[in-house]
């Protein structure tokens, strides 16, 4: 763990593919702009780019299933995230105040979102929920307050509480019938016009 933590002149970082895993915070407040990965590692541990706020870009690589908690926590800069097909879970808070994101791609192979994933991302203007998303949790999109619109997917079955609440969302789209709207979960969406549920 915090390998290199706190090392702020280290502006470039490789990662092999014999890495397979590796400890908590290792890059946490580095200077890193630059990250390249080859394919191996399995999962984005918690904390690992944390707090490196001038990182722009990461491309994680395609083996990995999991972005652990906190993983991208707070990285100012960065405004763009390549998240392959294959990653199944993104932890919590794995993304939130990164407030320079302003696009999202989430594969389909996404089945899990956990809470406050991206929350305060308040440039982030265009997101896809994916086709696959069976769960995500409390305030996933909370502060997001550029997000205009989101399509609900008809896989989803469970629902946090306040998950686009506090966002500028205009038209919410369910792509199937719902039994019940969650707590809270458009709460203090000023902006929002139109709703729409097949029935």
């Amino acid at each position: 763990n915090n390998a290199f933590n706190g090392c702020s002149e280290i502006t470039e970082i490789h990662i092999p593919k014999s890495l397979k895993s590796c400890g908590f915070s290792i890059f946490a407040d580095t200077g890193l702009k630059a990250v390249t990965f080859e394919d191996g590692i399995a999962e984005i541990p918690r904390y690992l780019f944390a707090n490196a706020d001038t990182l722009e870009r990461i491309e994680i690589p395609e083996t990995v299933q999991r972005i652990d908690n906190l993983a991208f926590w707070n990285c100012d800069s960065l405004k763009t995230v390549i998240i392959p097909y294959g990653v199944t879970q993104i932890g919590q808070s794995a993304f939130c105040e990164c407030i320079s994101l302003q696009e999202l791609y989430i594969p389909d192979s996404v089945t899990g979102i956990e809470d406050s994933a991206f929350s305060l991302c308040r440039s982030l203007k265009y997101v896809n929920l994916p086709k696959k998303l069976e769960g995500m949790g409390n305030d996933v999109f909370n502060g997001c307050f550029n997000l205009t619109k989101i399509n609900i997917p008809k896989e989803l079955s469970f629902c946090g509480s306040n998950i686009f609440a506090v966002t500028g969302l205009k038209k919410v789209t369910f792509e199937k019938d719902v039994m019940a709207i969650p707590d809270r979960l458009f709460d203090e969406c000023d902006s929002l016009e139109t709703i729409t549920i097949p029935y």
